[in-house]
């Protein structure tokens, strides 16, 4: 009906379905005409007779392929699919992004490495310092132990 080759009212008159055989074959070659599709690559999608006198006509497979890639958005029922040309840019286009992302998770790699190594360093500092801590503890100790009387003396006399 989309195509206009079936009117509403032809539907509703008829109480057989009238997309038969011929009629599909017949929507499928007049769309393909429409494109522009060459005569010969249509009657040898068909499935035609060739006249003799192009007995040895051989069609490319890749380039027929290629053809029906063209101009399969104008034949799909339910939706409208890209040209091959226009899936080429998608897919070039995607491509860049994809570039881009990979050199920016490289250079999120590095910073990882490098936050990685400074975390490391920061590690061995702070071990370092709890085992001068732990050194230090029995001296510390001592020199607070030597200091209290003199600081209960100060809280003494100032009520603190």
């Amino acid at each position: 009906m989309e195509t206009g080759l079936i009117s509403e009212e032809y539907i509703k008159n008829n109480h057989w379905n009238p997309a038969r055989a011929h009629a599909l074959r017949s929507a499928f070659a007049s769309l393909l005409r429409s494109q522009g599709v060459d005569e010969q690559d249509i009657d040898f999608m068909l499935g035609h007779k060739i006249p003799y006198q192009q007995a040895y006509y051989q069609k490319e497979g890749e380039r027929l392929r290629k053809t029906y890639a063209d101009v399969m958005n104008v034949l799909s029922v339910y939706e409208t699919f890209e040209t091959v040309s226009d899936l080429e840019k998608r897919l070039r286009e995607q491509g860049k992004i994809i570039n881009s992302l990979v050199r920016q998770n490289v250079e999120l790699e590095s910073k990882i490495r490098e936050l990685e190594r400074q975390v490391s360093e920061q590690g061995q500092v702070i071990d370092e310092l709890q085992k001068r801590d732990v050194e230090d503890s029995p001296r510390l100790l001592q020199q607070t132990q030597k200091e209290r009387p003199e600081l209960l003396k100060f809280i003494e006399e100032y009520k603190i």
